[in-house]
């Protein structure tokens, strides 16, 4: 059951995180792609959430550490899960402020 439980909460927070890095992503395209190329088409959620996956799948590093199991692995994911919707939340404040200088 704890397994279950635990396939359930990746999943559910990697889907998290892929619209969380979409919306940013898309909200970024918007600030510094169509105004610096002009006639560049916008860019929706659901197409930068692809883009994400693709550049997630082409810069995907597997680290040396031993697969984790149970309690381990869910504090490793929400570890993971923290660190990188904190990242793009950062990318998109400094975005904002670089925003505020064009």
């Amino acid at each position: 059951m704890v397994a279950l439980n635990s396939i359930v909460t990746l999943v559910v927070l990697m889907s998290v995180s892929t619209v969380v890095k979409g919306y940013i992503l898309s909200t970024l395209w918007g600030w510094f792609i169509i105004p610096t190329f002009t006639g560049a088409p916008g860019l929706g959620i659901v197409p930068a959430m692809g883009i994400g996956l693709v550049v997630s799948c082409l810069t995907f590093n597997v680290s040396d550490k031993k697969f984790l199991t149970g309690k381990k692995l869910m504090a490793e994911a929400w570890h993971i899960f923290v660190f990188s919707n904190t990242m793009v939340l950062l990318l998109l404040a400094m975005g904002y402020i670089v925003r505020l200088f064009m």
